[in-house]
């Protein structure tokens, strides 16, 4: 005795083995997007810029833009240029000039950034020591008058505003949190770096100015979270809905498909599980934070994304699916049940994607800070 049921599970199988080839495409494309235009990094320089701005209204407000940008810019948090790199980077700079702005060394800025991290970076260039301040003398040589006095008077209000902050020698400062953090490693070697260098600086730069960063530091990245998962939700939208009317993608007439196309069908169920499997590989390319060097992880974001996509476009092209097919006979229509109605069908398909796609933007705001 033959059960309905079970062929319209296969049905049922058939349609989300093509919902979700189609979602993966759509997964690859916005990790693509959102790698290339640098979404991370533009949003965590908006925050920090925000932060900073906060610690003291007064001297770091008129900079704060340039101050998250230089310190994203960090030799040890943004990534070194390729050769086009370079060329945009003198391009904006170019820019940067003819609107009497300061320039921004030539290095991509980084996604990710520790509280402890940004305490040292800050001390470390108020007192003329480190990689930013050496990044400072390397632009003045570069540079012109306006933007060597431009780069001074960045420092001096830094320094200013650690002052007023309790902190009156950053460099000495600087110094005794290199040391706790050592002490730290020797009497806690069971716990995690950041823990070394968070008690290190909560023991070693304790001071208003440090309160402010720290009570303020945790709340503010929850809004960027936010604010970047909203950018991420509506580009996979956005990307969705081309991907549906650039293949012509139609639900309905692929659910009639599965109906009467044993073959077809039973190819989609047997497609299921590398479908899946493959969706979730995607899924892992959106970067996780996980690698120590920001460099490293810039450049792996890049790749994985890149790769990702191709990879999504191959299984989408397969001649086995069909996705690319249009199996309406268009001229043949006699009656308006038989014209074509793309629009309401296209967009039906892309529901469908975007429900089986959903867990995308809800993976990216725990991957945006680590």
């Amino acid at each position: 005795m033959d059960i309905p049921l079970l062929k319209y599970l296969d049905i049922l199988i058939g349609l989300s083995v093509a919902m979700l080839i189609v979602s993966t495409v759509v997964m690859a494309l916005a990790q693509v997007l959102l790698t290339s235009s640098y979404a991370r990094a533009r949003y965590l320089a908006e925050g920090l810029g925000e932060l900073l701005g906060q610690l003291d209204p007064v001297l770091l407000g008129q900079h704060q833009e340039y101050l998250a940008q230089r310190i994203l810019r960090h030799p040890m948090i943004g990534r070194g240029n390729t050769w086009f790199g370079e060329f945009t980077g003198w391009a904006r700079n170019l820019w940067r000039r003819n609107r009497k702005q300061l320039p921004l060394p030539r290095v991509n800025p980084g996604s990710v950034m520790q509280r402890e991290e940004l305490v040292a970076i800050l001390l470390e260039w108020a007192s003329g020591e480190g990689p930013m301040a050496q990044q400072d003398r390397d632009m003045i040589r570069a540079g012109n008058d306006h933007e060597d006095a431009g780069l001074l008077r960045v420092r001096e209000a830094l320094a200013k505003a650690l002052l007023n902050g309790g902190i009156a020698d950053p460099a000495a400062v600087a110094k005794r949190v290199r040391q706790l953090t050592l002490e730290q490693e020797r009497a806690n070697p069971q716990l995690p770096s950041s823990q070394w260098r968070t008690q290190a600086v909560l023991d070693g730069a304790a001071s208003d100015f440090t309160w402010k960063l720290f009570s303020w530091h945790d709340n503010t990245l929850e809004r960027i979270k936010a604010a970047f998962a909203l950018e991420a939700r509506v580009l996979s939208c956005v990307l969705a809905l081309i991907v549906c009317f650039a293949i012509k993608l139609d639900g309905f007439e692929l659910v009639k498909r599965l109906t009467v196309d044993g073959k077809y069908l039973d190819a989609m169920v047997a497609r299921a599980t590398v479908a899946q499997k493959h969706f979730e590989d995607v899924a892992k390319a959106v970067p996780s934070g996980g690698l120590t060097g920001a460099a490293d992880k810039a450049l792996k974001d890049a790749t994985d994304a890149k790769l990702g996509l191709d990879a999504a476009i191959g299984t989408l092209k397969e001649p086995t699916l069909a996705l690319f097919q249009d199996w309406r006979d268009k001229g043949e229509a006699k009656t308006m049940a038989d014209v074509p109605w793309w629009p309401l069908t296209d967009l039906w398909s892309w529901s469908l994607t975007r429900i089986t796609a959903e867990g995308y933007p809800d993976h990216i705001p725990g991957l945006l800070f680590s």
